[in-house]
């Protein structure tokens, strides 16, 4: 079926406010369902959003994969199994404590992020750090334990898990109730491989199976500015430890396609091409200002022409997934939820506005680190 969902039928997320829901890309804040496991299982709006799925429709609850599909992008929609009776899938959210500033990210999600807002105070909203997960769902623990026979999966994300204290104590409870069957599944940005004096890669190494999806947004110094507190050299020390561990701990290196990775993008697909890292692409759908698709037409063709000079010229490492899902992407028209016209705000002119607000912040300065972009920010 076209619209047909799996995770409403095996998987839950467990949101750090104590909200679960069916999967990791539908807010709990914005869609909330129920609160504790027992909750949410015999919830009318699970029903509900099955039943949409079992008669191929698509529920508004799930609009952030109906957007990206729209928009020409692969939704987390697509990246599910066949249905189940039984809960195969959980995802822990631990907390928002996060060392990286990026973005395109928000408050709610870092920790650092929630520290500076509270001098330049661009996101309005009231944003707090967040406890443990498991002091606000006491229950996982026993819901893992018993499901231990059905479930295969579980995915952890902060945040950043590896230096939360929540993702040690998980892992040594793990260990001790003989789990390490299941699949563990990483959203990490590298950064830290060793918290309390436990090195993370090490122990994660004993597990029968451990997939790191690691955020890198582009290539070099490009990133160092809009993932304020990333390391270039750094991230290649801990990504280099990690491969010689053991390499399939590393399922791949996760790009979010956005203003600030788009020129170095074919750089990062030559340095995974020549280690044999899978890279994955994601769409920057919010904030709207940061899109690809927010830019004018004139420089969307600069970026066409800059591809296509790679890829004439053979120096760089290019393939028919970079065209579709980063060019093709680009060029698609925006969908009526994310359209220029439809904004409060010109996406250029807010996109110079936060810009601006957090280069003084941050003493980084836009124009210096993307020189290929800085006739169209003059401009705007």
């Amino acid at each position: 079926m076209k619209n047909f969902c799996s995770r409403p039928f095996t998987e839950m997320h467990f949101e750090e406010n104590g909200n679960v829901t069916p999967c990791c890309v539908m807010p709990s804040n914005v869609y909330p369902i129920a609160k504790g496991i027992d909750n949410y299982l015999n919830s009318e709006k699970l029903k509900e959003i099955k039943d949409y799925f079992l008669k191929n429709k698509r529920h508004p609850y799930c609009k952030a994969c109906w957007d990206s599909e729209d928009n020409g992008a692969r939704s987390h929609r697509l990246y599910t199994e066949k249905p189940s009776k039984e809960i195969e899938s959980i995802h822990i959210r631990y907390n928002n404590i996060c060392n990286f500033k990026c973005r395109m990210c928000n408050p709610k999600f870092s920790s650092s992020w929630l520290q500076e807002n509270k001098i330049h105070g661009y996101f309005k909203h009231e944003f707090s750090l967040d406890k443990d997960i498991f002091d606000i769902n006491p229950d996982l623990l026993s819901f893992i334990l018993k499901h231990k026979n059905t479930l295969k999966k579980i995915n952890i994300s902060g945040g950043e898990p590896f230096i939360a204290d929540a993702n040690l104590f998980f892992l040594r409870w793990l260990q001790k109730n003989r789990l390490s069957h299941l699949t563990l599944s990483f959203s990490t940005n590298l950064s830290k491989i060793i918290h309390r004096n436990i090195n993370i890669i090490d122990l994660l190494s004993i597990f029968k199976r451990v997939n790191l999806s690691i955020s890198v947004d582009g290539y070099g110094k490009s990133v160092e500015y809009s993932r304020h507190g990333f390391k270039w050299d750094n991230f290649i020390n801990n990504l280099n430890y990690t491969k010689k561990v053991k390499k399939s701990l590393i399922q791949g290196l996760v790009c979010v396609v956005n203003i600030y990775s788009v020129y170095s993008i074919p750089l990062l697909a030559q340095f995974c091409a020549k280690n044999k890292f899978n890279l994955v692409f994601l769409p920057c759908l919010e904030p709207e200002f940061l899109s690809i698709q927010s830019l004018p037409i004139e420089e969307k063709e600069k970026i066409i022409k800059y591809y296509q000079s790679i890829e004439k010229s053979g120096k760089l490492f290019y393939s028919k997934k970079i065209s579709s899902e980063v060019l093709g992407y680009m060029m698609k028209e925006q969908l009526d939820s994310y359209s220029i016209n439809k904004t409060k705000y010109n996406c250029n002119e807010e996109f110079k506005k936060f810009n601006s607000l957090i280069d003084k912040t941050r003493r980084q300065n836009f124009k210096e680190s993307f020189p290929m972009l800085s006739s169209w920010y003059d401009s705007i």
